[in-house]
């Protein structure tokens, strides 16, 4: 079953709303030849602790809607607020992954964990322990002295994902940050994400184009046409967790899979996982 009701009425915070809520979101980039319209009217909301993901294809303006929430980049026209406050600038209770892991080579995985604290000036000694915390339940204890060179790609987003959660963020997002990993490190960090997930209880809003790494993931999937992008359907991923191998090859999740492939091929949106 397909949802429109794009604020679903599930974990609510303190203020009694959603955690994030987008309203009319549209934005467009000056060119030479005219203004570009990337997202047009994106509207929906992310409850308490929920994990969204939003799906579509290439140039669809997904990335640009994670760095609006992140109050990162200006919207043209609409709203973003979180906790029912406009986000106007960028957010500090905010932790964010991208697809390059952007490691600092010159310190190892702790350290670079760390950067996180000393960006923001925090006390790092009250940090450490918080990190060497993350990085054993993601399995790279042993690995803290660890440099970048001395990782595995998946390792290196493993610390990418810690260094996000150091200061312990409400809100993570995330920008398709398995995209650059080979298929098996990529099942790998899905099941790892969904764990730690289930231990911090982030409110997580992901990227993504791959539809089951989508529905692996996800409470809900966020649907978005092909640019400018839009809000197409919003999809509930009602499976139980925790989801493991068995979850990929049950009749439920080829089900899932195969609703949002549909949505793309009606729209000649083809090309998805």
């Amino acid at each position: 079953m397909v949802l429109r009701n794009f604020d679903a009425p599930r974990h609510r915070n303190a203020h009694g709303g959603p955690v994030i809520r987008l309203e009319g979101v549209r934005k467009s980039y000056p060119t030479a030849d005219g203004a570009v319209l990337a997202i047009s009217d994106a509207t929906f909301a992310v409850q308490d602790r929920e994990f969204i993901s939003i799906l579509g294809p290439s140039g669809c303006g997904k990335s640009t809607l994670m760095m609006i929430i992140a109050g990162l980049r200006p919207v043209s026209s609409g709203a973003v607020f979180i906790d029912e406050t406009p986000v106007t600038a960028p957010q500090t209770d905010v932790g964010i992954v991208f697809q390059s892991d952007v490691l600092l080579d010159w310190r190892n995985a702790l350290d670079n964990v760390l950067l996180q604290a000393t960006i923001r000036k925090l006390p790092i000694e009250n940090y450490r322990d918080k990190a060497l915390q993350l990085l054993h339940s993601v399995g790279l204890q042993g690995f803290e002295q660890r440099y970048p060179y001395e990782l595995s790609g998946g390792m290196r987003q493993r610390v990418s994902i810690c260094r996000a959660l150091v200061h312990d963020p409400r809100i993570l997002l995330m920008d398709e940050p398995f995209g650059a990993l080979d298929a098996l490190t990529r099942e790998q960090m899905q099941e790892d994400l969904q764990a730690l997930w289930m231990s911090e209880r982030k409110t997580v809003v992901f990227i993504t184009h791959s539809i089951p790494e989508a529905v692996f993931l996800s409470d809900r999937v966020v649907v978005m046409t092909h640019r400018p992008g839009q809000v197409d359907a919003i999809v509930p991923v009602d499976l139980p967790r925790p989801r493991d191998e068995d979850t990929m090859t049950s009749r439920e999740f080829a089900h899932h899979v195969r609703e949002i492939r549909r949505m793309f091929r009606l729209k000649k949106g083809g090309g998805h996982d």
